[in-house]
């Protein structure tokens, strides 16, 4: 019994030692945190974070689709019949069941809108712009014109009633958009359209780990376009001898954000920007009811330039005063940017008084 009453002694101390051991470990560490506690409280402190863009999506998306023209095809090809002779023929000098419109037959000039289809008007030729942003349609007809021509006038020449013309007159229009002029025989026509842009047909997607802005796709997107179309009425006259103007019908597009721009406000006020140094300003003019201004050494402006240069360019403003701006209500005056690589105009029609 003395035996094993110490063996249990033994055991127990043993057991106390070891609690007395962690106990003085702990002791050690809290000791160690009261210690650093005792020093006072952190009051400042720092880090660094490196920065990185998240990248750049580029929003200002152009793109045009221009009028294709088939090899072979001419859309504004035309016949004229002054002697209105498919009327007194029934058109039997045509392939049997061509369809001429009463319009054609009226007027007397036939453009081929299809197989053995003819109208006064010809098919409608497009340039449609798949772009965030607007662009603009230049489109300019001409005539290659011999000797033998008839005479091309400005306006449709009547047709019947006592104003009836009677000499050969031939009327060609080009319409592009909503405008319509004639063609002239001795200068260029040229035509100036915005084909505004569609940025909610875009959205930003991710490719290959780049941001990139893409069309949308889906039956229910659709996209700006303009219209090209020529039309033409020839007078009931004699034409024996006579021969037809040859057109011809050029277009293109442009970015309107890119390079120099000019734009001009009902006060008078033109702005002209984007300048550098290798597209600058050659010079600024003004046309006045057919009349062309200088007004780089007019003295009824005011400049300022503060913020271009002849080296790097920049920006540039131009203000008319009042014995200008008394000159315009109800005009339509155009300025005109002359750079080094070419010219940009700003058209304004001023309101009435």
């Amino acid at each position: 019994m003395i035996i094993n009453i110490t063996i249990i002694k033994e055991e127990y101390v043993m057991q106390n030692k070891r609690f007395l051991a962690a106990f003085l470990v702990a002791t050690m560490v809290i000791g160690s945190s009261l210690t650093a506690f005792a020093e006072g409280p952190v009051t400042s402190g720092g880090t660094e974070g490196e920065g990185s863009p998240e990248g750049h999506v580029n929003k200002h998306i152009i793109s045009v689709t221009l009028p294709t023209i088939n090899e072979g095809a001419t859309p504004f090809a035309y016949t004229m019949d002054p002697e209105r002779l498919v009327n007194e023929t029934n058109a039997a000098k045509y392939a049997e069941g061509s369809i001429f419109t009463d319009d054609a037959k009226a007027n007397g000039v036939y453009f081929t809108t299809a197989t053995n289809k003819y109208d006064d008007k010809s098919i409608e030729l497009k340039a449609v712009s798949q772009s965030s942003a607007d662009v603009k349609l230049i489109v300019e007809v001409e005539t290659e014109a011999s000797t033998n021509d008839i005479p091309l006038v400005d306006e449709a020449p009547a047709l019947s009633g006592d104003n009836a013309v009677t000499d050969p007159q031939l009327y060609l229009a080009l319409k592009v958009a909503d405008t319509t002029k004639a063609v002239k025989s001795d200068e260029k026509v040229t035509f100036e359209t915005t084909i505004a842009g569609k940025d909610a047909n875009f959205q930003t997607e991710v490719e290959s780990g780049n941001y990139v802005y893409k069309a949308k796709t889906g039956d229910d997107i659709t996209w700006n376009e303009a219209t090209i179309q020529m039309s033409g009425v020839v007078s009931k006259a004699s034409a024996e001898g006579l021969t037809a103007p040859t057109l011809k019908v050029t277009w293109k597009y442009e970015d309107p954000a890119a390079g120099p721009q000019v734009s001009m406000t009902s006060a008078g006020l033109i702005t002209m920007s984007g300048l550098t140094a290798a597209d600058n300003y050659v010079s600024l003019k003004l046309t006045y009811e057919g009349t062309e201004y200088d007004l780089g050494s007019n003295k009824n402006v005011s400049w300022s330039v503060t913020e271009w240069s002849q080296e790097n360019g920049g920006s540039m403003t131009c203000q008319l005063n009042d014995a200008w701006l008394a000159l315009f209500p109800s005009k339509t005056i155009t300025a005109t940017l002359n750079t080094t690589s070419g010219a940009k105009t700003a058209t304004v029609t001023f309101p009435g008084e």
